[in-house]
């Protein structure tokens, strides 16, 4: 048991030397820090190890463009977290994936994309509409995957290279209604317009009435 305690000890040395980490990299490389990197890590990577052992919460939001709808309107949801992507660009490749699921007034649950995720932009927002089919109630789940930060292209990225993005989700309902609704705005709106175009002719009508007298007034009284 002494010899093998030896040997691991010895090993652990040598990877050490080998690599020439400083002891504070090397303890945190042996506490379960995931660092593969040759060079030591940075204060701001050391923090996120003993602040959150490489897993770092996120918070998941949503903006939709109503919150009642009727059936067949469509729903525009715009999902996005509250961190951006560290050092995004149109460039490189990092970028958030969420899915979004979908329960309907009879709670059948649908997630969207069928296959695969929704990708982001740089700044980790990502788009899709929705059109329900139902009357009632809807919930919509947006939920943000886990994200591995392999990138280590700079000194900056290498402040995040082994930490992970942890999962997180945000919920919101939106009411659909049957159609009544706006079939009955549909036809107010056409009765005020045809009001609208009957007074606009009599006021025409009465307007040439009016000019009308003022030329011929005697005249035109005098065959009343």
């Amino acid at each position: 048991m002494i010899v093998l305690c030896l040997s691991i000890s010895f090993v652990a040395l040598r990877v050490s030397v080998a690599a020439g980490y400083t002891a504070e990299t090397q303890a945190a490389i042996n506490a379960g820090m995931d660092w593969k990197e040759s060079s030591d890590v940075s204060v701001q990577r050391l923090l996120m190890w003993e602040r959150y052992q490489d897993r770092i919460p996120t918070f998941t939001f949503a903006e939709f463009s109503s919150a009642s709808v009727d059936i067949g309107q469509c729903i525009s949801i715009n999902m996005f977290n509250y961190m951006v992507p560290m050092f995004a660009t149109d460039e490189n490749d990092i970028r958030y994936h969420y899915q979004l699921v979908v329960t309907d007034p009879d709670g059948i649950i649908e997630t969207l994309p069928s296959s695969g995720t929704f990708v982001s932009d740089s700044k980790g927002l990502a788009y899709t509409d929705y059109v329900p089919a139902k009357g009632g109630n809807y919930s919509f789940t947006v939920i943000f995957q886990d994200l591995y930060y392999k990138w280590n292209d700079t000194v900056a990225m290498r402040d995040y290279t082994g930490v992970t993005l942890l999962s997180s989700n945000y919920t919101c309902f939106v009411w659909v209604g049957d159609g009544f609704v706006g079939s009955a705005s549909s036809e107010l709106n056409s009765i005020s317009v045809v009001a609208v175009v009957l007074v606009l002719t009599c006021s025409v009508i009465c307007l040439f009435f009016i000019i009308f007298t003022k030329r011929n007034g005697s005249d035109f009284l005098k065959t009343l």
